[in-house]
């Protein structure tokens, strides 16, 4: 075999903008609005199973309010964790680099290339959603 085809990391940054900045803001009220709403409904069935069980000793229906009240606290966690995504992009300052995320790229190794160089750390720095530098390390 002389070449193989592997995959690395490449961080995703954007430059801060007001337009990044709303759009931050959008998709945490819509994680946030998304996640209340899951936890209304978990609370409703979990009323309405423990109304129909009310001490039964059935074992299933056991287990599935367990599973449910596990499902709210995960929902109550995340919805936590929005509230400190909220505070740190409130702390953002227009023209400093966010990170924003981590994706898979793919990268072509044959004889003869310089491992660590092909596979060094790589950014893609967005400004409004627009690719405006690739940084590779």
């Amino acid at each position: 075999m002389e070449k193989i085809n592997v995959i690395r990391k490449v961080v995703i940054k954007s430059i801060v903008t007001d337009e990044l900045k709303r759009q931050l803001d959008l998709q945490l009220k819509n994680a946030k609005n998304n996640t209340d709403d899951s936890i209304k409904a978990l609370e409703k069935q979990k009323k309405a199973l423990e109304k129909k069980i009310n001490n039964s000793s059935d074992l299933a229906q056991q287990q599935t309010l367990m599973g449910m009240q596990a499902e709210l606290n995960k929902n109550v966690r995340y919805l936590n964790e929005l509230d400190m995504k909220k505070k740190e992009y409130d702390s953002l300052k227009n023209g400093q680099e966010f990170m924003q995320g981590i994706i898979d790229s793919p990268v072509d190794l044959k004889l003869g290339d310089s491992f660590f160089e092909k596979l060094s750390k790589a950014e893609i720095i967005l400004h409004d959603g627009e690719i405006v530098e690739i940084r590779n390390y």
